[in-house]
Protein backbone atom coordinates (compact mmCIF):
# COMPACT_ATOMS: atom_id res chain seq x y z
CA UNK A 1 0.00 0.00 0.00
CA UNK A 2 1.29 3.08 -1.03
CA UNK A 3 1.77 5.62 1.49
CA UNK A 4 -0.71 8.87 1.42
CA UNK A 5 -0.27 12.02 1.00
CA UNK A 6 -1.11 13.78 5.04
CA UNK A 7 -4.61 15.76 4.68
CA UNK A 8 -4.30 19.42 4.84
CA UNK A 9 -7.29 21.05 6.20
CA UNK A 10 -8.11 24.72 5.79
CA UNK A 11 -8.14 26.91 8.87
CA UNK A 12 -11.98 27.58 9.56
CA UNK A 13 -12.31 31.44 10.06
CA UNK A 14 -14.69 34.16 9.77
CA UNK A 15 -15.13 37.85 9.63
CA UNK A 16 -18.09 39.19 11.85
CA UNK A 17 -18.75 42.39 12.25
CA UNK A 18 -14.88 43.73 11.44
CA UNK A 19 -13.44 41.32 13.87
CA UNK A 20 -11.55 37.99 12.53
CA UNK A 21 -11.83 34.99 14.38
CA UNK A 22 -10.19 32.20 13.78
CA UNK A 23 -10.52 28.05 15.05
CA UNK A 24 -7.44 27.41 16.63
CA UNK A 25 -6.91 23.65 17.03
CA UNK A 26 -3.79 22.66 18.97
CA UNK A 27 -2.42 23.94 22.10
CA UNK A 28 1.22 24.77 20.56
CA UNK A 29 -0.28 26.74 18.01
CA UNK A 30 -2.23 28.60 20.59
CA UNK A 31 0.52 29.17 22.46
CA UNK A 32 2.74 30.22 19.30
CA UNK A 33 0.17 32.60 18.21
CA UNK A 34 -0.79 34.51 21.83
CA UNK A 35 3.01 35.28 22.44
CA UNK A 36 3.38 36.33 18.70
CA UNK A 37 0.10 38.90 19.19
CA UNK A 38 1.51 39.57 22.80
CA UNK A 39 5.23 40.41 21.34
CA UNK A 40 3.47 42.98 18.54
CA UNK A 41 1.06 44.90 20.53
CA UNK A 42 1.76 48.48 20.85
CA UNK A 43 -0.80 50.41 22.80
CA UNK A 44 -2.46 47.65 25.02
CA UNK A 45 -3.66 44.28 25.65
CA UNK A 46 -6.92 43.70 27.24
CA UNK A 47 -6.55 39.95 28.17
CA UNK A 48 -9.51 36.98 29.92
CA UNK A 49 -7.89 33.65 31.40
CA UNK A 50 -10.23 30.87 33.13
CA UNK A 51 -7.46 29.04 33.73
CA UNK A 52 -3.87 29.66 34.51
CA UNK A 53 -1.52 27.93 36.23
CA UNK A 54 2.01 28.33 37.66
CA UNK A 55 3.24 25.50 35.08
CA UNK A 56 6.15 26.35 32.25
CA UNK A 57 3.90 27.25 29.51
CA UNK A 58 2.01 30.19 32.22
CA UNK A 59 5.56 31.28 32.76
CA UNK A 60 6.28 32.24 29.17
CA UNK A 61 2.98 33.95 28.76
CA UNK A 62 3.59 35.79 32.10
CA UNK A 63 7.21 36.80 30.72
CA UNK A 64 5.80 38.05 27.79
CA UNK A 65 2.95 39.87 29.16
CA UNK A 66 5.47 41.50 31.58
CA UNK A 67 8.11 42.47 28.47
CA UNK A 68 5.38 44.28 27.30
CA UNK A 69 4.51 46.22 30.06
CA UNK A 70 8.01 47.37 30.12
CA UNK A 71 7.66 48.78 26.21
CA UNK A 72 4.37 50.38 27.20
CA UNK A 73 2.44 48.72 26.24
CA UNK A 74 -0.39 48.80 28.71
CA UNK A 75 -1.55 45.37 29.88
CA UNK A 76 -4.34 44.26 31.78
CA UNK A 77 -4.81 40.63 33.22
CA UNK A 78 -8.27 39.13 34.39
CA UNK A 79 -7.95 35.76 35.51
CA UNK A 80 -10.53 33.30 36.64
CA UNK A 81 -10.75 32.62 40.91
CA UNK A 82 -12.07 29.28 40.30
CA UNK A 83 -9.83 27.90 37.26
CA UNK A 84 -6.78 29.38 38.08
CA UNK A 85 -4.17 28.25 40.36
CA UNK A 86 -1.42 30.40 39.82
CA UNK A 87 -0.96 32.34 43.16
CA UNK A 88 -0.95 36.28 43.44
CA UNK A 89 2.82 36.38 44.15
CA UNK A 90 2.97 34.09 40.48
CA UNK A 91 2.58 37.96 38.49
CA UNK A 92 4.76 39.97 41.06
CA UNK A 93 6.82 40.84 37.82
CA UNK A 94 3.97 41.68 35.63
CA UNK A 95 2.82 44.01 38.48
CA UNK A 96 6.10 45.43 39.17
CA UNK A 97 6.50 46.51 35.11
CA UNK A 98 3.55 48.32 35.60
CA UNK A 99 0.85 45.45 34.20
CA UNK A 100 -1.80 44.54 36.08
CA UNK A 101 -3.47 41.61 36.72
CA UNK A 102 -7.09 40.67 38.64
CA UNK A 103 -8.95 37.78 40.01
CA UNK A 104 -12.07 37.20 39.57
CA UNK A 105 -14.02 35.59 42.37
CA UNK A 106 -17.62 36.04 42.89
CA UNK A 107 -19.54 35.07 45.79
CA UNK A 108 -21.32 31.88 46.03
CA UNK A 109 -24.64 31.59 47.54
CA UNK A 110 -26.05 35.22 47.72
Amino acid sequence: MADKAPIVRSRISAEIAGNRIELIESGEERLRLLLELIASAQQSIRMLMYMFNGDRVAIRVRNALTEAARRGVKVQLLIDGFGSAAPDEFFAKLDEAGGEHCRFNPKYGR
